[in-house]
């Protein structure tokens, strides 16, 4: 079965229902995986400098995954059958070999027949039986960490129940959208979903809160990727016009500002909304493209 897979933050949440067949949760399951910058410990420390980097505080991302009964059974009964395929090559390879040492004395023959008897068998139970064990339990795991990124902080998941990643990252719809814009990074979800999450944010009885200026902010940008200009400036007028430390927005809303005039054809209002990005922003990349966009609009 194919997964699902979506790049979140670090501080998603899980509905609390099973991962796996989405019946109410009775236990959790913790999922972990260390990060980059832990695991660059085993080239310098091995295997214990990295178990040492990974089990400190932040060296690793841990989730706590809802299960039914069911499942967890389900996945212990998996994990026991891994380790006891992987403690029964070790007796097929160690018990013989003691059987053989101690019938050589008395016949050679036997000894020689049942000491590669029990090498063979414990070598297919070691090199098969166990790792296959090992890859059905991983497949059957309801959530997998696929990739961490510690620049953005954030992690890509890979779920193996269609309806759970549903419900997922619909419950975490708003936190994704927020991380989505804030990176640009591709919308993983329908532009008119994100938007009507970021909408909840807006509250039109006190716009210059906080959270309405970051609803504003965000909304122009889905608006302006959704090619609805007209509807972008608007709300990045309500944003421009709040200035002081109160708006953190207000520099990058120029940018985008600027995008959506540029598309309108105001190319007075576009030019100076870019220009005042320019001179202001330390954002390398987005100084370039607005140079780049300042040069279209002068040749014009």
């Amino acid at each position: 079965m194919a997964r699902s897979t979506i790049e979140v933050p670090w501080d998603v949440g899980f509905p609390q229902v099973c991962a796996r067949c989405t019946a109410p949760a009775t236990r959790v399951k913790r999922v972990q995986r260390q990060k980059p910058s832990a695991q660059q410990w085993f080239f310098w420390f091995g295997a214990i400098g990295a178990a040492i980097a990974g089990a400190r505080k932040g060296g690793s991302v841990r989730f706590e995954i809802p299960y039914c009964e069911k499942c967890r059974r389900q996945d212990r009964l998996l994990l026991w059958a891994t380790w006891g395929g992987f403690l029964l090559g070790m007796v097929f390879v160690c018990g013989f070999a003691v059987l053989a040492a101690q019938l050589e004395d008395t016949a050679g023959t036997v000894a020689s027949v049942v000491g590669v008897l029990g090498i063979t068998l414990g070598a297919l139970t070691l090199l098969l039986a166990a790792p296959v064990l090992a890859i059905v339990r991983r497949a059957h795991q309801a959530v997998h960490i696929k990739r961490i990124d510690e620049r953005t902080e954030s992690v890509r998941l890979a779920f193996r129940s269609r309806p759970y990643f549903e419900r997922f990252w619909r419950d975490n719809l708003e936190s994704i959208v927020s991380f989505v814009l804030r990176h640009g990074k591709p919308m993983p979800v329908p532009l008119d979903q994100a938007i009507a999450a970021v909408s909840g944010r807006i509250d039109e009885q006190n716009p210059r809160s906080p959270e309405s200026l970051r609803g504003y902010f965000e909304r122009g940008q889905l608006y302006l990727q959704a090619g609805m200009y007209d509807r972008a400036v608007a709300d990045l007028d309500r944003v421009v016009g709040v200035t002081g430390f109160e708006n953190p927005h207000f520099l990058e809303a120029q940018f985008f500002r600027g995008q959506a005039a540029m598309q309108l054809g105001n190319t007075m209002q576009a030019q100076t909304d870019l220009e005042n990005y320019v001179q202001a922003s330390s954002d390398r990349a987005k100084v370039r493209q607005a140079k780049q966009w300042l040069k279209q609009l002068r040749r014009a």
